[in-house]
């Protein structure tokens, strides 16, 4: 297998101005729609809310997935995504130490948050505790 020349690929010989920069508005792109990862710890009461975004989204993205990773074994456990006001997932199973459970479902009317936007993260119980992972697309 043949080394890669950087400097090819960089602007150097055999690409010109014009091309190179297609594929810099091209990959930044692709860059742009690929799904970003939000995560929360969630390390003490939250059944009032964690806030990851309080008005201030740093963009809008729509959110694809959510998996949230029990820390503690709590009988009440469970966590879901709301908008501030709106439910977004349903309640996502948290209450088995150490395991995985993923949204059933993701409500698209309250799915996508603008920018300047809030999310919140929202257990059942005080006990509750676990990684609330999301998936997002920028929008």
């Amino acid at each position: 297998m043949n080394p890669i020349d950087k400097d090819h690929f960089a602007g150097g010989a055999g690409i010109d101005q014009a091309s190179r920069k297609g594929s810099e508005k091209h990959l930044a792109q692709l860059l742009n729609e690929l799904p970003d990862i939000i995560e929360k710890e969630i390390d003490e009461d939250a059944t009032g809310g964690l806030t990851i975004y309080d008005a201030n989204a740093p963009c809008g993205f729509e959110i694809l997935d959510v998996k949230v990773q029990a820390r503690v074994t709590s009988s009440s456990g469970s966590v879901k995504l709301t908008d501030g006001t709106n439910d977004i997932t349903d309640a996502i199973a948290c209450d088995t130490d150490k395991v995985i459970a993923r949204a059933g479902t993701i409500d698209d009317d309250y799915s996508t948050i603008a920018k300047n936007g809030s999310l919140k993260v929202v257990t059942n119980g005080s006990a509750d505790r676990g990684l609330v992972t999301i998936s997002v697309k920028k929008t």
